[in-house]
This record gives C-alpha cells, structure tokens and sequence, in this order.
C-alpha cells in the first residue's frame, strides 16, 4: 500500500464522480490500476515500477495483463521500456 500512496501524486484514474477518481483497486498481491488512455496507464506502471524498486520489490511482467474497455486504442499490448505486457 505504501507504494501506491507513492504514486498517487501523478494525474491519473477514473472520474466516478465529480469529486472523486478512482486510481486503483487492491486484494493481497494484486493491484488494478484504472485509466482513461494508454500513456497515462503507461506512466504509472512506469513509476509503479521505480517506487516498487526501492524496496525491493519487482513487477512480474509475465503474470501482469492488460485489459482495454471502451478504447479508441489500436493495440492490445502495452510496452514499458522493453517489456511488453
């Protein structure tokens, strides 16, 4: 949790109410990270990843996965410095 708090200082979640922005949803070992557009989602997992760093602590790209909702993306995959997700 203390990583998250971390990155919580970065322009990013789901509007889901005026007042309120949904960043992410956590349940043990797993995080949801929400966005509205790829370079944004890209940036935090980006952070994520340096924060995570300091402590010792590393994102398995293998076992991460990406799920697109009403996305004028053209891609189905997401690349954070050299590895693709």
């Amino acid at each position: 949790m203390y990583i998250l708090t971390q990155t919580k200082s970065g322009n990013y979640g789901v509007q889901t109410h005026p007042d309120k922005i949904l960043r992410d949803l956590d349940f043990a070992d797993d995080i949801v990270l929400l966005d509205e557009n790829i370079e944004s989602v890209t940036r935090l997992i980006i952070c994520l990843k340096e924060i995570a760093s300091t402590m010792g602590l590393n994102i398995n790209f293998k076992k991460t996965k990406t799920y697109f909702i009403n996305c004028d993306c053209d891609t189905e995959t997401l690349t954070v410095g050299q590895q693709q997700i």
